[in-house]
């Protein structure tokens, strides 16, 4: 006898609002920002993001004390192929962005292919993922700003990336990094 046949894969709008029923219920501090960005995903926003551990620079970049570069081992994007690539913010808004992981030619991610294609849904990874979010603003915030001990070096690459970033925060309809921002801490 064959065996059966694997059940039918659940539609991500459908995981979608299964999620947002959790974070309603739930009492999480961060309970609004998730239902936002949840929004904007159902309402078929913008939702490329960034996050930190794709693009955090290695030893061959300067960076300030503050910033953390990548760890042991080498990022999934090559330094090279930033500095070579990336210069302008349209060089960053035309990168593809797949199947909802950053690749070696992409750092930029769908959130929703990211969300409820590669991981499964719940509140613990959306709360991981925000944090990554978050902390690709307040890197690349920190890189940038000299008051923040930041640095007037920061190449050429990470401005485009800040300034997508940038872009996105100050757009007038809710993306998903806009809620970022627009959500508080």
């Amino acid at each position: 006898m064959p065996p059966p046949p694997p059940p039918a894969p659940i539609p991500w709008p459908d995981k979608l609002k299964k999620l947002q029923y959790e974070v309603e219920h739930s009492n999480d501090p961060q309970k609004e920002r998730f239902l936002c960005m949840l929004k904007a995903m159902e309402n078929r926003r913008d939702d490329r993001v960034i996050f930190w551990s794709t693009i955090a620079p290695g030893p061959e970049w300067v960076a300030p004390l503050g910033v953390e570069g990548r760890g042991i081992g080498k990022a999934l994007i090559d330094s090279q192929w930033l500095y070579k690539n990336i210069k302008t913010v349209r060089d960053v808004d035309l990168l593809p962005y797949g199947n909802g992981l950053p690749r070696s030619d992409t750092f930029v991610i769908s959130f929703h292919k990211y969300l409820f294609e590669t991981a499964s849904p719940s509140i613990g990874i959306l709360r991981a993922a925000n944090a990554e979010i978050v902390k690709t603003h307040v890197m690349l915030d920190r890189w940038a700003n000299q008051s923040m001990g930041g640095s007037a070096s920061m190449p050429t690459c990470y401005r485009a990336i800040k300034e997508f970033i940038r872009l996105q925060e100050q757009s007038d309809y809710p993306s998903v990094i806009n809620c970022i921002v627009t959500t508080g801490a």
